[in-house]
Order: structure tokens, then sequence, then C-alpha cells
């Protein structure tokens, strides 16, 4: 489940829709003149882009940072890399 939503996620969403729809929020633009101006004016759009890179970069680290937390808290998983350690943390789950 990890892997799966996380490539579908880290791929189609991160790299495709997210950056679309975040310049398209910012430039106040619909989808489809935000992925024209990306496929014909890619300069454009690249500086539309960057100077939004802090949000994109913070909702992808942090979507990441929930995954992990939920596997690292999870009280039902059975199998432990650091026993030691992750059965503690469990506990706090």
């Amino acid at each position: 489940l990890f892997l799966t939503v996380g490539i579908i996620v880290a791929v189609f969403g991160m790299r495709l829709v997210f950056p679309l729809l975040i310049v398209g929020v910012t430039a106040d633009m619909s989808m489809i003149e935000v992925a024209k101006l990306a496929l014909n004016d890619p300069k454009s759009y690249s500086e539309k882009l960057m100077a939004h890179h802090a949000e994109i970069a913070a909702f992808g680290g942090m979507f990441l940072l929930l995954v992990f937390l939920n596997f690292l808290f999870d009280d039902e998983k059975d199998e432990h890399w650091f026993h030691w350690l992750e059965s503690r943390l469990a506990d706090l789950g």
C-alpha cells in the first residue's frame, strides 16, 4: 500500500497534477491553460512554478512525513526493523 499510493501520489500528483494546480491557482489560470503554457512556453511556466517551489516541496515532504509516522506508530504491525525502538513507539500509537 505504501509503495502503490506513494508512487501514484509522487509521480502523478507531485510531478504532474499538483504543479499544474499550484500554477493555476497562483496565476489565476485554468488547468487547461496551465497545461498549454507548460507545453508551449516552458520558460514562462518554469518561472511561475519556481516562484512557488517551497509550497510544493513542503506539501510533498509533509505527506511523506505523515506516511512515515503512520508506519512508525502503528501498534498492529508485527515486523520491526529496530525492535527496541519501534516497539516502544508503537505503544505510544
